[in-house]
């Protein structure tokens, strides 16, 4: 599902399509990550430039691989101990002041 460059402020109504592989929602303005717990066969999320501050909502996406987070607020790497698949971790152009402790997974991901 590609959403790009639209004036989305919040995801919603994905409960419709538990089975979506991807999700592209960058170029929105969406303020924070929520409303995805019912995707828990995401494979690929691409937040990038849009005004997310946090790192939050993610915790049932275990098959998540590829999170794109570039061009956002971000402050702290955080909350990503439960995306056991996650393979790619883009977070170029944020404001990262912090690492919190990752798991044996995420710290052989690729993240660039």
């Amino acid at each position: 599902l590609d959403l790009y460059s639209n004036a989305l402020e919040e995801i919603t109504g994905l409960e419709a399509v538990p089975l979506l592989r991807v999700l592209m929602l960058g170029r929105n303005r969406i303020q924070a990550i929520s409303g995805l717990s019912q995707l828990r066969k995401l494979d690929v999320l691409d937040l990038h430039s849009n005004r997310i501050q946090r790192i939050e909502g993610l915790d049932q996406l275990h098959q998540l691989r590829v999170l794109n987070l570039a061009g956002n607020a971000i402050r702290e790497v955080e909350n990503i101990r439960s995306l056991r698949s996650l393979m790619e971790l883009n977070l170029r152009r944020n404001v990262i002041e912090g690492l919190a402790p990752c798991n044996e997974g995420a710290s052989a991901a690729h993240r660039r």
